[in-house]
């Protein structure tokens, strides 16, 4: 039995589901239960069969990928040759993820199928069987750390002052598509100056200067998998200023990382954290969550939240990625990606992160 048909096994084992039949629409989500990594198509899983509709652009991908699926190439309408699909194989119920269909296609679904019985399901149906990790998947994610620090390491040797954000952003990602990435894991964050006290702050054409927080937020994709990690770096001097919130920060993600354990509350991590920067003075400057899961999307379960009542299971990969942010002067951020395991925790990337070595 292959991993993806293990999935699809074990999905339907959820009482939450009750049908034989399950529609995907959602990229990652038809990709981690058949395989298939084509865009603009769906598919149609039960424990008995994999249904992919697609169209002629991803024919031979989808056999490649799913030799053992059915494959529909489609020439009209997605819902008018779902429609077809319905009837063909006589599938009487069938369970949608709420958060991927709007209002609009469900109607277009009930318009096509009138006699079908739908249920809709939670999208953290789906993303919960995503959160622990397999050996396969780890080793996807693993490879798509290294590529990014060896390409990070490889960019910081060409910096230097006057470069712009978005030329240091691109020399990034060459890089990473040069040392065997897909592609970034997302749009690469550098932001300097007075720009880095924004937590997602844009790229721009802004030059890089000396004695200026520079915050770097880059991820490599690999096979699917994703890496999400975050410096924060000097060229020349670190003002006293800095070196204080930047040791701040640095004990934050400590203490938080420290925390991680199979059975830990999520809320409990981001605590640990929020805690020291809170009995600093910075409380009001740290405004997002510690962290998140990442696998097939840069940003899954679990979020590492206050407001978020879940624990940390084994298996799960997370970043933890404090930072403070003051308007008009600039901010710092220092992520890494973290294995929760049985006994604690595994720090899955390298990259220096002391305060001498962050200057350059």
């Amino acid at each position: 039995m292959t991993e993806t048909e293990i999935r699809i096994k074990n999905l339907f084992r959820k009482k939450q589901i009750r049908t034989q039949t399950l529609l995907l629409t959602c990229q990652p989500n038809i990709f981690y239960f058949t395989g298939f990594t084509g865009d603009d198509s769906w598919a149609i899983i039960s424990p008995k069969r994999t249904i992919i509709l697609t169209d002629g652009r991803y024919e031979l991908q989808a056999h490649q990928q799913c030799p053992t699926a059915k494959i529909v190439i489609r020439t009209g309408a997605m819902t008018k040759e779902f429609a077809k699909v319905i009837k063909k194989h006589k599938i009487q119920s069938l369970a949608i993820v709420a958060e991927e269909i709007s209002l609009a296609l469900m109607s277009k679904i009930k318009k096509s199928c009138a006699e079908l019985k739908i249920k809709r399901i939670s999208d953290h149906i789906i993303s919960d069987s995503r959160q622990i990790k397999s050996q396969s998947e780890l080793k996807a994610i693993k490879k798509a750390i290294v590529i990014a620090e060896k390409s990070f390491l490889e960019s910081i040797k060409q910096i230097k002052a006057g470069m712009s954000e978005r030329k240091l952003a691109a020399l990034l990602e060459y890089k990473m598509k040069t040392n065997g990435a897909e592609k970034s894991a997302f749009d690469i964050i550098v932001a300097c100056g007075k720009n880095a006290a924004k937590p997602h702050a844009e790229t721009s054409n802004a030059k890089l200067k000396p004695n200026q927080p520079i915050v770097i937020d880059f991820g490599a994709r690999y096979k699917g998998y994703c890496s999400d990690l975050t410096r924060t770096i000097w060229l020349g001097k670190m003002p006293e200023r800095f070196k204080r919130l930047y040791g701040i920060c640095l004990d934050a993600q400590l203490a938080a990382i420290a925390a991680v354990r199979a059975g830990i509350e999520v809320a409990e991590v981001d605590k640990q954290a929020r805690d020291i920067i809170e009995s600093a003075g910075y409380g009001k400057y740290f405004n997002h969550s510690v962290g998140h899961g990442i696998g097939l999307e840069v940003h899954e379960g679990p979020v590492l939240s206050q407001r978020i009542k879940q624990k940390l299971e084994a298996g799960m990969v997370i970043t933890v990625e404090p930072g403070i942010y003051i308007p008009g002067k600039g901010g710092i951020r220092i992520e890494d990606n973290v294995l929760v395991t049985e006994q604690g925790f595994k720090v899955l990337s390298t990259l220096p992160k002391q305060i001498n070595e962050v200057i350059f």
